[in-house]
């Protein structure tokens, strides 16, 4: 026999109390239980988790015919069930076409907060990828600054030398981002300000002595 029941409360993993309205004047052989509220055990396709909430009405089943054995086989659509009390706990998820999770989505061991963080990152390289095939995007990696390309001068009090890295295909109008090496970044000897001209970068500093800077990276506008 298959039944309606509703569910009261979670009693342990996969275990649910439901009350069955058909059997509210049953008891179990002659102990006398009431069997309108019993522990039903839930069933489900392997890796594939149903979470159930106080209220749902799900399908009951009895395993051998055997009242005192329910079995949830599933929940009944109500059309007005709130997708944050939704689970889907799976070792694998084959998508064909588009799927939106919900928030309490897990998947083997990464949460919806895990795939958030991959879905962001992946972005990022997207992006980039599609930065670095793009013709507006140049970068130029180890560029030699000798002492000779520094120079004197007042524009900024704190760096009092001014560098010119002569650069092929350079405009005024780039935006440049020069990526210093991590001990170069946090000595301070290096002004965060740089800026383009018809033919280079130049960037300010403290002092006049020899650097390779590992990156730079420019974007036309």
């Amino acid at each position: 026999m298959i039944t309606k029941g509703i569910i009261e409360s979670k009693s342990s993993a996969n275990k649910y109390l439901v009350r069955i309205p058909i059997l509210s004047n049953s008891s179990v052989g002659n102990s006398n239980i009431e069997i309108s509220k019993i522990e039903a055990t839930v069933c489900y396709e392997p890796g594939n988790y149903n979470e159930y909430k106080n209220g749902d009405v799900v399908f009951i089943a009895f395993e051998d015919n055997t009242y005192s054995q329910p079995v949830i086989m599933g929940k009944l659509y109500t059309g007005v069930d709130s997708k944050e009390n939704n689970l889907i706990q799976a070792s694998n998820l084959t998508v064909f076409d588009s799927a939106k999770l919900p928030k309490s989505t897990i998947i083997g061991d990464y949460t919806y907060k895990d795939f958030e963080g991959m879905f962001n990152y992946l972005q990022v390289l997207s992006n980039a990828s599609q930065s670095s095939t793009s013709s507006n995007y140049k970068v130029f990696n180890d560029v030699v600054v000798k002492s000779s390309d520094f120079a004197t001068d007042s524009t900024y009090s704190d760096f009092k030398y001014k560098a010119t890295v002569n650069l092929e295909n350079i405009k005024s109008s780039d935006v440049i981002n020069v990526i210093f090496s991590m001990i170069e970044a946090t000595s301070g000897n290096y002004s965060p300000v740089c800026e383009s001209f018809n033919g280079g970068v130049y960037f300010w500093s403290k002092i006049n002595t020899q650097i390779i800077i590992p990156t730079i990276e420019v974007h036309s506008v």
